[in-house]
């Protein structure tokens, strides 16, 4: 067996020769799109809206055969899946008021390795901006770090959030889907104050599967640490009962057979500092839209606002019908809007992650991802995440945030839906907030409690008593 020494470095040149042969090819870092940054004319019937409105101006549905009248605004990937037949969408103009993103603080900015320096707890949203013509003399890596620095700073305006999320894998055409519950809670410095000690903690995220009942116990909880340091990640293991450390890179890799990674939740969830950009191109595209207002109730938490369990706010083609001809994974309602998005190709640095070279969408005005393709070591599609983007109303304000995606493992043949159910966003530090649910402690002490209610199961059993007498 070779030492941890020999099989980087046999890691790194297989990367390297990776990199070479895709170049050759011209897989790598080749326009997605040859859209010119100039307003074009879009089947849809307009330009890219400057602002979004609650008005619906026009509309078309759209499946397999337009699909060649809709590349020149959609990524490849997203094209090839249209004509493939395996997504329909309504396309339509419509407009929902934004925040207007006032200054930036003058405190932070952009290291040369992608590194963030300055007092992240306390940026607004934007950090930088996204000035076409202050970006237009930054190199390409420059822009690049900026532009994912404030896609990661919107969810960074709350001081923490915690959403219930409805996963649907369809491995087949014709199937329903296997539904998986899974809950997702991030929580940041700006809640907890822990920013003290030489690894700078960014957030901490912790997601946890609360059915089928195959699948409880099953959980990932992550520290993202500012800079290059790896991030700590711990998995939970229903089958053994047991919770290890794992590497950093391996939140690029899925949970489960044909399900999603880390990585895929909101577009994309990585680590800034772990890849490269190499290229950036401002684009006119289509993006999906939830064009209704989700309105968020007041909690009895202070600070915290959210909407209650329901159905998620992507509903699919499984539950709604709406293409009774159609796989089940499609989004029915969701509209596909014209948009600026900035597009972003990556490179990994680290020479274990799974996504070896990725390109980002992300939406000019919300700054949040709405698209991104991946590619593994040997040049093939890894994956095809499209996200929706949602607007939240609370306290006269109107916020952007993703309410659900769907992502194709490609290697698996497998689609995944997920929706947002149920949402808690807190926007101050919330009173009772236990830092020990985000530790690798609470994920053993969760496997301990379903142990000892198996073992008093299994007892039962063998006193002659059912499970309905406990």
């Amino acid at each position: 067996m070779k030492d941890a020494d020999s099989k980087t470095t046999s890691s790194f040149h297989s990367l390297s020769g990776t990199l070479a042969r895709l170049a050759s090819v011209g897989l790598i870092f080749v326009s997605v799109r040859a859209v010119a940054a100039e307003p074009v004319t879009l089947p849809a019937g307009s330009g890219p809206a400057p602002r979004l409105s609650a008005t619906v101006k026009s509309g078309a549905l759209v499946g397999a055969q337009q699909a060649h009248l809709y590349r020149a605004v959609l990524p490849t990937e997203v094209a090839d899946i249209l004509a493939q037949d395996d997504l329909a969408f309504e396309a339509a103009t419509i407009d929902l008021p934004l925040p207007t993103h006032e200054g930036a603080p003058g405190a932070v900015r952009v290291g040369a390795q992608g590194e963030i320096e300055g007092d992240v707890a306390k940026v607004s949203v934007p950090l930088f901006g996204v000035s076409v013509a202050e970006m237009a003399p930054l190199s390409a890596a420059e822009n690049g770090y900026r532009l994912l620095w404030n896609a990661e700073s919107v969810p960074l305006r709350e001081s923490s959030f915690s959403e219930s999320l409805s996963v649907s894998v369809f491995t087949a055409r014709n199937s329903l889907g296997e539904r998986v519950q899974v809950s997702l809670a991030r929580v940041y410095p700006s809640a907890t104050g822990q920013e003290s000690g030489a690894a700078k903690t960014l957030f901490r995220e912790r997601i946890t599967f609360t059915a089928p009942s195959s699948l409880e116990g099953l959980g990932w909880l992550s520290i993202r640490l500012r800079g290059a340091s790896d991030d700590y990640v711990w998995a939970a293991s229903p089958l053994v009962k047991s919770v290890r450390q794992l590497s950093g890179s391996v939140r690029s890799e899925e949970i489960f057979p044909s399900g999603f990674a880390p990585n895929d939740l909101k577009v994309w969830s990585g680590k800034i500092e772990s890849v490269e950009p190499k290229k950036v191109e401002r684009l006119a595209m289509l993006i999906p839209v939830i064009p209704e207002l989700q309105q968020l109730s007041k909690l009895p938490t202070a600070g915290c606002f959210g909407f209650p369990r329901g159905r998620p706010r992507v509903q699919i083609n499984a539950e709604s019908r709406r293409f009774p001809q159609m796989p089940g994974w499609i989004p029915t309602n969701v509209r596909f809007v014209p948009r600026w998005v900035w597009r972003i190709d990556l490179a990994a640095k680290d020479p274990f992650d799974a996504d070896v070279v990725q390109s980002l969408f992300i939406d000019e005005e919300s700054l949040l991802p709405v698209y991104r393709v991946s590619w593994g070591e040997r040049g093939a599609v890894r994956k095809v995440a499209l996200g929706v983007l949602g607007f939240l109303g609370y306290e006269n304000t109107v916020r952007p945030w993703l309410l659900g995606e769907l992502v194709r493992n490609v290697p698996g043949l497998s689609f995944v839906a997920v929706g947002t159910e149920a949402l808690q966003l807190c926007t101050s530090s919330a009173p009772g907030l236990a830092l020990a649910d985000f530790d690798p402690v609470a994920l053993q002490a969760r496997l301990d409690a379903l142990k000892r209610q198996e073992a008093k199961v299994t007892e039962a059993g063998r006193e002659g008593l059912g499970p309905e007498s406990e």
